[in-house]
């Protein structure tokens, strides 16, 4: 962007040779950059199952969100709030 900008204002005319050569180079990285989004979001595992495991632990059983009503969230991994 700053050697699209550098080249149209070092000539007397804004649209010269080096601008449209930035330009170009610009366009062609931002196409780039969307056929590899587009690729991996068609082709690429999800991990949707994932999510939906940790958004249920997260809510715990009465399916409130932690630290509502007094309660927080227990996970399998941990204790849940039993002090000795």
């Amino acid at each position: 962007m700053v050697k699209a900008t550098a080249a149209a204002v070092s000539h007397e005319h804004p649209w010269n040779g080096q601008t449209l050569k930035w330009l170009g180079i610009m366009l062609a990285l931002l196409v780039g950059c969307g056929l590899a989004s587009y690729y991996c979001h068609m082709y690429l595992e999800s991990d949707e199952g994932d999510d939906q495991q940790e958004s249920s632990l997260i809510m715990g059983a009465g399916g409130q969100g932690p630290g509502v009503g007094g309660r927080v969230a227990c996970y399998p991994q941990r204790s849940c709030g039993s002090s000795s």
